[in-house]
């Protein structure tokens, strides 16, 4: 649910913080019903813009594009790498990560690209808005943190495998 990001938009605005039209979440694909709703009772209806889906390379383009690309987590859960991650990696704009504390939120860290916030830290999420904000107004992007997202990459984790079961088929009686 984008409940956290639209909350935290809406606390911005109340503060004078964050002005109408500034901060647009694009989505592509369908927005739920319950985010579309809590947009709506929060007075940030304006803020959403859901795109149809995008070939690929497209999408791509779209993300590196982005000021702050935004991953949640799977609510409440922990042990799911969403497989976003990847493409947001590939994309390399910087990415907040709205998920509980679990093995999602230390890969965003571990490589360098983005910040993780727990669904309740609304000011952590708020930071990462205006941070965003600010890297818009003076846009010198963080160079590239390639080497910590390469752990990742799909030649890495079938070398990482490949070990492993090398390891494993040596050690049988």
């Amino acid at each position: 649910s984008l409940a956290p990001i639209l909350q935290a938009i809406a606390s911005l605005r109340a503060r004078g913080a964050l002005a109408a039209g500034q901060v647009r979440l694009r989505n592509f694909g369908r927005l739920s019903v319950a985010d579309l709703e809590l947009a709506a009772t929060l007075g940030v209806a304006d803020a959403l813009d859901a795109a149809p889906v995008v070939p690929y390379a497209e999408g791509i383009a779209q993300l590196a594009a982005a000021d702050l690309q935004i991953l949640l987590g799977y609510g409440e859960h922990t042990l799911f790498v969403p497989a976003k991650l990847y493409d947001y990696l590939l994309a390399g704009a910087p990415i907040l990560c709205v998920t509980p504390e679990s093995e999602l939120s230390a890969m965003v860290r571990a490589t360098g690209r983005g910040v993780a916030a727990e669904l309740h830290e609304t000011h952590a999420i708020e930071r990462a808005l205006l941070d965003a904000l600010d890297r818009r107004a003076a846009p010198l992007r963080a160079p590239h943190a390639s080497d910590a997202a390469a752990q990742y990459s799909s030649p890495e984790t079938a070398r990482q495998l490949a070990t492993l079961l090398d390891a494993l088929v040596s050690h049988r009686p």
